[in-house]
């Protein structure tokens, strides 16, 4: 059986970022990018103008690569102090111990099985992308990190489709549950007990999280993604829940002792951040795919959805 190389991988994302990745207006800025005494797979730039690093591993991901994407981030974040950037891993087998690790540490991954990739090279045999450089110009991070044109902010009543408004006029978000946060029970359970939606981060990257919650309005709505963990088992990454936000964010730190959601070891310097919202629509026990509503399915915690029209579409499912 051919074998894929890592090489060939890194061809095919840095061809179809969006499509293999899930993020939709990736831009390649460069491949096999020097920074310091480190060189990482990929560099991208997002619709926002944030960094996305991304480290590759053929087969199942090692210890050293596992580490190799922090070191990478932090010499990025070190000479660039003014810019956004996030680190992502990608690699054919992703255990399930390293998984939990990663999202202990805030760092995005993605498992693309082998056999994605053959199909890939059997489609496009000849894959040729040419190396770009990093613009000189510096970069200055927008304030609202979640600002997309032709999406305004809603009232704080939202009705669903088939009334008089729709996805076309609200704010929606999807948020993943952190599959790997806990290790007694299924998270989203959780969210549907307290009524809240949860993120969290450890105190060497406190603020990268924050933002999540930072722009959310009364009346935004919010998909709950299932994602990883023991969904493993089928490949089934689905939308189980959505929800309307009911409050702004109180911009609570929650540690040790007061957290809802997150189980961490004793003495971990980690915050749990929540905000309120209705979750008018439970979807578990018939979870929706997004990607047969044109969704794609992706690495990072939290994103705004900009297609209105494929919103809309769960949303009449869920309202169904």
């Amino acid at each position: 059986m051919r074998r894929i190389t890592e090489k060939e991988m890194e061809d095919m994302i840095a061809e179809k970022p969006s499509e293999l990745i899930g993020e939709e207006g990736l831009k390649l800025l460069a491949r096999q990018y020097a920074i310091g005494k480190y060189r990482f797979d990929l560099l991208f730039e997002d619709r926002h103008g944030g960094k996305l690093i991304v480290e590759l591993q053929r087969g199942a991901l090692d210890r050293e690569h596992m580490f190799k994407v922090l070191d990478y981030c932090d010499e990025y974040r070190d000479r660039n102090p003014s810019e956004f950037v996030e680190p992502l891993i990608i690699s054919n087998i992703i255990p399930h111990e390293r998984k939990r690790r990663l999202s202990r540490r805030g760092v995005a991954y993605k498992e693309i099985p082998e056999e994605i990739f053959l199909e890939y090279v059997k489609r496009v045999p000849s894959i040729n992308v040419l190396k770009e450089k990093v613009p000189s110009h510096p970069y200055e991070r927008a304030s609202n990190a979640f600002e997309i044109s032709g999406l305004p902010k809603p009232d704080n009543q939202v009705k669903l489709s088939g009334s008089e408004e729709s996805a076309s006029s609200i704010n929606c978000y999807m948020i993943m549950t952190d599959t790997d946060a806990r290790m007694d029970r299924r998270e989203c359970d959780i969210w549907f007990e307290t009524g809240y939606a949860f993120c969290g981060e450890y105190a060497k990257d406190y603020g990268k999280r924050r933002k999540n919650f930072a722009g959310l309005e009364p009346g935004d709505i919010m998909l709950l993604h299932e994602n990883h963990g023991r969904l493993k088992k089928t490949g089934c990454k689905k939308i189980v829940g959505v929800g309307r936000v009911l409050e702004k964010w109180d911009e609570k730190d929650h540690k040790e002792g007061s957290m809802l959601f997150y189980t961490i070891e004793p003495g971990e310097d980690f915050f749990e951040y929540r905000i309120k919202v209705d979750w008018f629509a439970d979807l578990r026990t018939n979870p929706v795919d997004p990607r047969l509503e044109g969704i794609h399915i992706s690495p990072l915690t939290f994103r705004q959805i900009s297609d209105s029209q494929a919103v809309d579409r769960i949303l009449r499912r869920a309202n169904a």
